[in-house]
């Protein structure tokens, strides 16, 4: 499965090195329509700057406010100075630190939602990407030579993303559309075995054995020891077998 950032090239199959292209010392994969990485990033940091701004202003204020308050306790007994003035003053002050603190918290606010939105943008896309290719790669290796678009559109209406271990991963649902156990082979060797495909299914993946002849296969060879014609006609006939088989080694 490719990832959408390395750190480096080193393991990477040449042939899929050039599906990376490296930003800010990263390797990304490129993406056609995926936003500037780069730019969410900025905006991120802009937002700290932002938040900061706000924090040291708000900062300034409280102290302006505490300044004043001691300097009105100090002329408290000041007969040159009226009561109701400071009290003025005071309330004058408060409302304005007040004032400055809704603003920024309402600007940060909006702010916040702009980049969530951008980031909910970005984890869609992604997840598009990861459905996209598996659904490619399992119609191009079920569909004879010119059919893989027809089983696309199918095979992508089986599949979702899930997070596991704090990764995005494709994984297969239900013919309900519900989250399922199946792997993604053995999607592939269900959609090798209806018969409305038959048609555009290379030969060596349908099923040619029987029964009997499936079971007697299984119960003799281990799971990497089947072809994969034996596979796909033991999960259809027995797909407990199969999972038995496949979890054993």
């Amino acid at each position: 499965m490719l990832k959408f950032q390395l750190d480096s090239l080193d393991g990477v199959d040449e042939n899929l090195q050039s599906f990376y292209e490296e930003v800010d010392g990263k390797y990304c994969l490129k993406i056609e329509g995926l936003d500037d990485t780069g730019a969410l990033k900025r905006a991120k940091e802009h937002e700290k700057t932002a938040r900061k701004a706000a924090e040291d202003q708000a900062r300034e204020l409280k102290m302006q406010l505490d300044a004043l308050q001691a300097q009105i306790n100090e002329n408290k007994d000041n007969e040159a100075r009226k009561k109701g003035d400071i009290e003025a003053l005071e309330n004058s002050w408060k409302e304005k630190y007040t004032n400055n603190e809704k603003l920024w918290s309402e600007k940060l606010t909006h702010r916040e939602k702009e980049l969530q939105g951008n980031i909910e943008k970005l984890q869609n896309n992604l997840k598009s990407i990861l459905i996209d290719k598996e659904a490619v790669r399992l119609a191009s290796e079920l569909a004879v030579e010119g059919s893989a678009e027809l089983l696309i559109p199918h095979i992508k209406a089986r599949l979702a993303t899930s997070e596991r271990n704090g990764q995005l991963v494709t994984v297969v649902n239900d013919l309900e559309g519900k989250p399922s156990a199946l792997t993604l082979d053995e999607l592939k060797l269900e959609f090798a075995n209806k018969a409305a495909f038959a048609p555009v299914i290379v030969g060596s993946l349908a099923t040619g054995s029987s029964a009997s002849s499936s079971k007697s296969s299984s119960a003799t060879k281990k799971f990497s020891e089947l072809s994969e014609a034996e596979r796909t006609d033991l999960y259809r006939q027995d797909p407990e077998q199969y999972r038995q088989l496949r979890d054993a080694e």
